[in-house]
């Protein structure tokens, strides 16, 4: 018999806490569009390139991996490539893609975007589709290159996309049978309050809870706002 000390998580139905950090792997699978995402490429079915805007947290890399992960199921010839601190380029070959997803491109150089944007003007008979987040809005570059392009801030998470996003975060780490817990409405609404936008911070903080006071299979808005005051009166060490 497993020791509950060991596996504290099992008594709820999941194999780990919800909220720990994923591989890209698994943060492909978990990630869900948001819905003013889904408006835009389903009102602008034929535009050649979206912009992802929003801050550090706010779901700019989730939306991409969940781009990525639909266009794999559609086998369609799809790249992400995530731009790191320092870099000034990308390293991925256009030819034969149909989706090029473009992670923090406001690192790039200038003239290597002016030079991309380019080249995508001049093949739009590819059908390539160029989607990139940045924290910069890139779409003057983009238009004095001749591409149309449609940009969407992820700015406040709509209440519904946070419910979906929570509950398959739950699923995805169920065991059989499981999950044997839920968050209530009254935590989501606690959730959009307190963090907005900020879907790295909630994590965070979902983490800590998880893993230091969950002891009830209904989880509502005032036990995460009693742990939230318990962590901001605990004084640094």
């Amino acid at each position: 018999m497993n020791n509950p000390d060991y596996f504290p998580f099992e008594r709820w139905g999941l194999r780990g806490n919800p909220f720990q950090a994923l591989t890209r792997e698994e943060w492909a699978e978990v990630a869900l569009l948001p819905s003013e995402v889904e408006t835009a490429l389903r009102q602008n079915p034929d535009t050649q390139a979206l912009q992802i805007l929003g801050e550090s947290g706010a779901g700019k890399t989730s939306t991409l991996l969940a781009l990525w992960r639909e266009a794999q199921g559609q086998a369609r010839a799809c790249s992400y490539e995530y731009i790191p601190p320092g870099s000034r380029r990308y390293h991925t070959r256009l030819d034969s893609l149909q989706l090029f997803l473009l992670d923090e491109a406001q690192r790039i150089h200038p003239r290597r975007l002016r030079r991309l944007f380019q080249w995508l003007r001049k093949a739009p008979a590819t059908g390539l589709r160029l989607i990139w987040s940045s924290h910069a809005d890139l779409t003057p570059l983009a238009r004095a290159a001749g591409i149309e392009t449609h940009s969407v801030s992820l700015d406040q998470a709509p209440r519904a996309d946070l419910q979906r996003m929570l509950d398959r975060r739950l699923r995805f780490f169920a065991l059989p049978g499981g999950p044997k817990l839920r968050l209530d409405p009254s935590a989501t609404a606690f959730l959009a309050a307190r963090f907005g936008r900020d879907l790295g911070g909630m994590e965070r903080f979902l983490y800590e809870f998880f893993q230091l006071a969950l002891s009830s299979p209904c989880i509502d808005g005032g036990t995460l706002e009693d742990f939230a005051a318990r962590i901001n009166a605990t004084p640094e060490r």
